[in-house]
């Protein structure tokens, strides 16, 4: 934690290594600030080593509605002030009201910006009706904007007469959650954050950034002792002023692509990834540690890889204009020597974890434009179902209709020999033979020692006599002739 220091005024030199676990205070001893502060970071240090035994630094605590992606969002920059009403004392108590301007086109209020930075008052809405000419469907420069209660004007604000009073913006929308992050799980606000006030964004990393601050009764009245009060007021001793608190909180921003930028900030975790307009990633489960690494090492060992929802891949030209119904993938001035590898969303499992894309995800691949040419070569061609085989005199005839081939169920008593051979268990045709190990001259006194693959032809030529347990394919005869 690195607002609260080891040094003045707080003294927090709690010392993990130490192996205190208790601060045993006593009567007649005065009890030391530091020892108060070391108190909370003990029980701090052992809900953050149950806390990453089990999640990820910057997990989600708790399954819900992932964080959702908006672009487009509408806006209305303000006057600082219409009619005595200064806008930044009315505009976030706007949220969640109805503005209709002279003409009848609505719009509720979904979030607000009071004046900083430089600039305006800035309200965003979902627009609800058109005018009343059914054409207009926007707020204008400098026009009147009412909220109402009843038919009565409650609350009046004005856009400012200029060029870019409107336009379209960047949010993502949040439920209450928690999230994990220096070993403290720090609530995640229910709302429709702002990332892009004034833009829609192209290429960019969204994620929360996690802030540290100490607050002191001059930031927050509150923190006065309120058990002693000033006589005949409600008001917090004056001069109780209270400890300092720490304050952990997270805060959604946009930055420019992590992977462009190689921003490595340790106190930022990204949340949506938007390449060329549209979100291609977002994070929308809960990332265990400890514990989903063991539960993904049993999925994978008892089931491997694979599929739930196929990726579905399509290849499009990089330059095409046909292709522009793929908003934000193509342009007339795309790479003929390139083209756009589409995959789909789906989902999957790899090496046990889950993987799930719920949006399109544009590649770019350079097309083959080098060839080879190879001569005299051994090509593998694998032609499916086989046996195992010893022991082997001569060769069954594959040139002339692969003809059906007897399995005795032993050796016969000699290479030649046409007794001793036991007894009949099938029949089937070989389609292919080839040496699987050792070498074809390898001989000991009665035996060959090489093992062949016998590739079989289907089911309705592998025929096994009534009462003979066969196992096809995987079986090893010890004799074919």
């Amino acid at each position: 934690m690195p607002y609260i220091s080891s040094q003045f005024p707080y003294y927090d030199d709690y010392d993990v290594n130490k192996g205190y676990h208790r601060i045993l205070f006593r009567p007649g001893r005065a009890v030391q600030a530091r020892e108060l502060i070391q108190l909370q970071t003990l029980l701090q240090d052992q809900v953050g080593t149950i806390g990453r035994s089990f999640f990820r630094e910057g997990s989600l605590a708790f399954q819900g509605d992932p964080p959702s992606y908006r672009a487009n969002l509408d806006y209305v920059k303000l006057e600082n002030s219409y009619n005595g009403v200064t806008a930044d004392s009315v505009i976030v108590g706007l949220i969640g009201k109805r503005l209709k301007n002279n003409s009848n086109v609505s719009a509720t209020v979904v979030n607000a910006k009071i004046a900083e930075s430089g600039d305006p008052p800035t309200i965003y809405i979902n627009y609800e009706s058109s005018a009343d000419d059914g054409v207009t469907k926007t707020f204008q420069n400098g026009q009147i904007l009412t909220q109402y209660l009843g038919n009565v004007a409650n609350i009046q604000i004005r856009a400012i007469n200029a060029g870019n009073s409107t336009g379209k913006a960047s949010a993502v929308g949040l439920t209450e959650n928690f999230i994990f992050v220096k070993d403290t799980f720090v609530k995640v606000r229910k709302e429709l954050a702002i990332v892009g006030k004034y833009s829609v964004l192209t290429s960019n990393s969204i994620g929360f950034r996690v802030n540290e601050d100490i607050v002191t009764y001059a930031d927050d009245t509150s923190l006065r002792d309120p058990a002693v009060l000033t006589e005949g007021s409600a008001d917090s001793n004056y001069y109780a002023l209270g400890a300092d608190r720490y304050k952990l909180s997270v805060s959604l921003e946009s930055r420019p692509l992590l992977s462009a930028t190689g921003d490595t900030d340790p106190n930022f975790f990204e949340f949506i990834r938007v390449e060329n307009g549209i979100p291609n990633w977002v994070r929308d489960d809960i990332i265990y540690d400890v514990l989903g690494k063991e539960l993904a090492q049993r999925t994978y060992e008892e089931s491997g890889d694979y599929t739930v929802e196929c990726f579905k891949l399509q290849l499009m030209e990089h330059a095409n204009a046909s292709n522009a119904k793929v908003v934000g993938y193509y342009t007339d001035n795309g790479l003929s020597n390139s083209m756009v590898a589409l995959m789909g969303k789906g989902l999957a499992y790899v090496r046990g974890y889950r993987i799930e894309t719920n949006y399109d995800t544009p590649v770019t691949v350079a097309k083959p434009r080098e060839y080879a040419n190879v001569e005299t070569t051994t090509v593998d061609v694998t032609t499916g179902n086989y046996i195992f085989a010893d022991n082997v005199f001569g060769l069954p005839n594959l040139e002339n209709d692969l003809e059906r081939v007897v399995i005795y169920d032993r050796y016969k008593t000699g290479a030649h020999s046409t007794t001793g051979h036991g007894n009949k268990v099938g029949t089937c045709r070989i389609r292919h033979i080839e040496i699987h190990s050792g070498d074809p001259q390898d001989y000991v006194p009665g035996y060959l020692t090489a093992h062949y693959k016998l590739y079989l032809l289907a089911h309705e030529d592998f025929i096994v006599l009534s009462g003979i347990q066969f196992g096809f394919p995987v079986i090893s005869p010890k004799f074919i002739g």
